[in-house]
């Protein structure tokens, strides 16, 4: 059998091309998304490495969900410990280590596209134990020297005795210094996007808010002694929130951190890689069983010479997993090609490619990449191979080598019952709520998509008979012969119409989500603020650009200017867990937006705090007290109103009681309103000189930063569509395979129209229409689903209860176009094959 197999591949391999493309496509997203994601894994793992390799023990904070190693909270404990460790037998050496986050400014006064996010350390004295090399110039020695890594250096276009510029985060304050050395770390050189400066010891814990504290304690033990032993002794001596761990314990942790990030990147592209699965295994079913019918005499010969129909189930599933095999391994190829452009382009753009090493193929890729190649291919094939035995020896006595067409009343009431189901999960979502209303919005969606490719069989017959006389009109003779041809096979045309629905679907979806959160956006930028300019950072790369007091005072002392209003961000701890909150100048709020609260801002006053209805679940009640503790003081807040906004931070202080809590916070967006009538476009001139010496900021109207926000959405939008891109390309060549089965089954046909005077134009035409039929089907049905999906998705959320559903009719549109034009392209070839058939040969083709 499995040398038949072989052969009857090799006999017409024409046939399977475009089922092995579907293969190759598939696998390359899955194989390419391992190996791209182990790159930056082992990326990582070598930089833990590297951090505490050359350490035995590390103490730290006691490890909770809230001070994670990729927590922006970096948690610190009392530097006295350090003097306690160091005395413990078996310690040769205990070095303090200091370090924080920081916003380091480039030579043109921006930070980077990362944000210009900075680790800062305080320099020991002990490079060995930092893992560092000073490769030129000097270790920091006095508080106004800072040293670079050479690769940030570089990058940002700083030499030695440059000035450099640091900022805190979320802080309007910079800090100088002089650039004096240049380090590399570790072997690679690579913090993996991330920038390292040295300051002096004293200097970094006052840039990182340190002062009297450490984040960590790196300890060498003395020859002879068990690091196992040492480190129990000095558990002995601290208290529960301080720990004790082996070096190669903590980058097990690091590792582990990075691993679970990790997976949730390989979790978000395999759900596209899965769904081009989908539509691979809905192309692969039906070509196989357009085969089977095909090779109906074939297999029936089989069967006469005793063939059992095992051995015929076997070969046909022998041929499917060849094909995936095959496939498997290109895909594999081209998924390594892929990861290496992308590895291209972060080295390019973003400056980290080149950290990531040499790519290689890890063992996940190759299980995932075979199982989706041979996985799919075997079972797309199994019902056609089942199909496939039970064909008798005496199909092999008949002329023609086709089967009995099978009825459509088992698919229509499997279809029906899919449907029904659908019916009661929508009841259940409007129901009193057992899973979240998206959860069931979810579910039905999948239910009412196979409803809908089962029961697309039974439409076409009556769609194209509609259709007929539109198309006999605009393309005669053509137009009705194509469509009577695609109301002849209405299983295969919906199969392969299905692949299109299925990904035209959440093309809709996407769009329609996308569409109505736009809307709402602008209804809450434009619709609700009586501002007419807005000062920011660049919300694309630096969207905590501090406002200074100073820059705030110039503005709202320009003529014209009526009120600023401003909120920054921060982080505070509640109740033992980190959160974020929004320090706001409440008595100008009314003034310039309408903010989603009971009651207004205007009656926030120190010492009291709005929270959101989840906090408000949470058990708490109006007039409770809540304490929250900022990196400078500690506040106990009464709760007065209620933020109603989802999605938003939860807990609002007034700008007085944010100050309290950290010192330095600095404004993130001010919002600006002008005198009815004054000169908007002098007034922006004003606002603009006014923060000409600071390039992080911006300033535009409301409607200018409505635009960007939604912009910034259609880019996420055409990284999702670049993801469900091949899905969508999968789905195309289902059309162009499904036409090139059609045109070999109907050779014979095509042959007789061409003997009676058919031109080839005519032929071509016919093929075309076809295709621009069955996409257009496809495209219609997924729209619907699509749509429908897409606006139940935006009603199950409360925030969008009043803004209601926006549906993107100028990009249905568009996408309707692009499915014509898909269809025609998809018909080019099969059609020019139709077209060239020999009359002679093709009118003698059994």
């Amino acid at each position: 059998m499995l040398r038949l197999a072989w052969k009857t591949i090799r006999h017409n391999p024409k046939r399977l091309i475009l089922t092995t493309i579907a293969v190759v496509l598939a696998t390359s997203f899955v194989s390419g998304t391992f190996v791209l994601t182990n790159a930056i894994q082992n990326s990582f793992n070598t930089m833990s490495a590297e951090i505490y390799g050359e350490t035995d023990i590390q103490v730290l904070p006691a490890k909770d969900d809230e001070n994670s190693f990729m927590s922006m909270n970096i948690p610190t404990f009392d530097e006295t410990w350090v003097g306690k460790v160091a005395a413990v037998d078996g310690v040769d050496r205990a070095a303090p280590v200091v370090s924080g986050m920081a916003t380091l400014m480039g030579s043109d006064g921006k930070p980077n596209m990362m944000g210009g996010m900075t680790i800062v350390i305080g320099w020991n004295g002990s490079p060995d134990l930092d893992n560092v090399v000073l490769v030129d110039g000097h270790a920091p020695l006095t508080d106004s020297e800072i040293v670079l890594d050479s690769a940030s250096a570089e990058n940002e276009g700083y030499e030695i005795g440059d000035r450099i510029e640091l900022q805190r985060l979320m802080e309007a304050e910079t800090f100088e210094y002089t650039l004096v050395g240049l380090v590399e770390f570790g072997q690679s050189n690579s913090m993996n996007g991330m920038m390292l400066a040295y300051l002096s010891y004293d200097e970094a814990q006052v840039l990182v808010r340190q002062e009297g504290e450490v984040t960590n304690i790196s300890i060498v033990v003395e020859d002879g002694y068990d690091p196992v032993a040492v480190r129990d002794s000095i558990r002995e001596i601290l208290p529960p929130d301080i720990r004790a761990e082996l070096a190669i314990d903590v980058i097990k942790e690091m590792n582990e951190e990075v691993a679970s990030f990790i997976n949730v990147i390989n979790i978000f592209v395999l759900v596209f890689a899965f769904i081009a699965v989908i539509v691979g295994a809905l192309l692969i079913t039906n070509t196989f069983q357009t085969l089977v019918t095909q090779r109906t005499r074939e297999l029936g010969l089989l069967r006469a010479i005793a063939g059992t129909p095992r051995q015929i189930r076997t070969m046909i599933l022998l041929e499917a997993i060849i094909i995936g095999l095959i496939g498997s391994v290109i895909g594999l190829t081209l998924g390594y090609g892929m990861a290496s452009v992308i590895k291209f382009l972060l080295a390019s753009f973003a400056g980290v490619g080149a950290n990531l090493g040499a790519l290689t193929v890890p063992i996940p890729a190759l299980i995932w990449g075979f199982a989706t190649g041979i996985g799919t291919t075997t079972v797309a094939a199994m019902l056609p191979a089942i199909r496939a035995s039970r064909i008798s020896p005496m199909e092999a006595m008949r002329e023609e080598a086709t089967q009995k067409r099978r009825g459509l009343t088992t698919r229509t009431i499997v279809g029906s019952g899919f449907f029904a189901a659908a019916l009661v999960t929508t009841l259940c979502a409007f129901s009193p709520p057992m899973w979240p209303k998206a959860s069931w919005v979810g579910i039905t969606a999948g239910l009412a998509l196979i409803g809908t490719i089962l029961l697309i069989a039974d439409l076409i017959g009556p769609l194209a008979t509609w259709i007929r006389p539109a198309f006999a009109k605009v393309f005669g003779i053509n137009g009705t012969l194509a469509m009577n041809n695609s109301k002849r096979e209405p299983r295969r045309m919906a199969n392969t119409a299905g692949a299109l629905v299925f990904s035209v679907m959440l093309l809709a979806m996407m769009t329609t989500v996308t569409s109505s959160i736009k809307s709402v956006i602008n209804e809450m930028m434009v619709g609700t603020s009586s501002a007419t300019f807005i000062v920011s950072g660049d919300m694309m790369t630096d969207t905590f650009a501090p406002i200074s007091d100073p820059e705030l005072a110039s503005i709202g002392e320009i003529d014209g200017v009526t009120d600023v209003h401003f909120y920054g961000m921060d982080s505070a701890e509640v109740d033992g867990k980190w959160v974020d909150i929004v320090p706001i100048d409440a008595k100008t709020a009314d003034a310039a937006y309408e903010y989603n609260v009971e009651p207004s801002f205007s009656t926030l006053d120190p010492g009291e705090i709005f929270v959101s209805e989840a906090v408000l679940d949470e058990g708490y009640r109006m007039g409770d007290t809540i304490t929250l503790t900022g990196v400078d003081g500690e506040l106990d807040l009464v709760i007065v109103g209620t933020y109603l906004q989802e999605g938003d931070p939860s807990y609002w202080v007034s700008w007085s009681d944010g100050r309290i809590l950290h010192e330095g916070i600095a404004p993130i967006w001010a919002w600006i309103t002008i005198e009815d009538g004054a000169d908007a476009e002098a007034i922006r001139v004003d606002i603009e000189a006014v923060l000409e010496d600071n390039p992080r900021l911006d300033v535009g109207t409301v409607d200018e930063y409505s635009q960007a926000m939604n912009s910034m959405l259609d880019g996420i939008l055409a990284s999702l569509m670049a993801l469900l891109g091949m899905a969508l390309v999968i789905g195309i060549f289902g059309v162009a395979n499904t036409l090139f089965l059609s045109v070999a089954e109907r050779t014979r046909e095509i042959g007789l129209l061409r003997a009676v005077g058919l031109s080839r134009k005519s032929v071509r035409r016919i093929i075309t229409l076809e295709s621009v039929f069955m996409s257009l089907l496809g495209a219609f049905f997924g729209f619907l689903l699509g749509v429908t999906t897409g606006a139940a998705l935006v009603l199950s959320f409360d925030m969008f209860e009043d803004a209601g559903v926006t549906i993107p009719w100028v990009s249905l549109a568009i996408y309707t176009a692009i499915a014509v034009v898909a269809g025609i392209l998809a018909a080019i070839v099969p059609a020019r094959r139709a077209a060239n058939l020999d009359i002679l040969k093709a009118i003698t083709t059994e």
